[in-house]
């Protein structure tokens, strides 16, 4: 991942992402796993596990994406379950946090 300096707040951490690697317009990929056959659109807590703790930067972009535009969708719902158990470190909490701002933005 770019060096993003701790002190950014995570919008200012996904403007940084996005002057690091130009458009983020990324379409979700199959991503390939040693245990998993993941395919486009389906979400588990084990996906959300998998691209958190071995996902490429395109894989978590996706996945924020995807969020964005359906925050009460089966992905928000996978990313929820997962929250409590992951040990993934900083995505538990940027992920929270973008869902609550996501779903509240919905909500008004």
């Amino acid at each position: 991942m770019a060096n993003v300096p701790l002190s950014l707040s995570w919008q200012k951490a996904a403007s940084h992402l996005s002057n690091s690697y130009g458009d983020l317009s990324i379409k979700m990929s199959r991503m390939i796993h040693r245990h998993l056959n993941i395919l486009e659109g389906e979400w588990s807590v084990a996906v959300i596990e998998s691209i958190w703790e071995r996902g490429a930067d395109r894989d978590v972009i996706a996945l924020l994406r995807t969020l964005r535009k359906e925050p009460f969708g089966a992905a928000a719902q996978a990313v929820e379950k997962a929250l409590p158990h992951s040990k993934a470190y900083g995505y538990p909490t940027l992920f929270r946090i973008a869902l609550e701002r996501w779903r509240a933005r919905k909500d008004n």
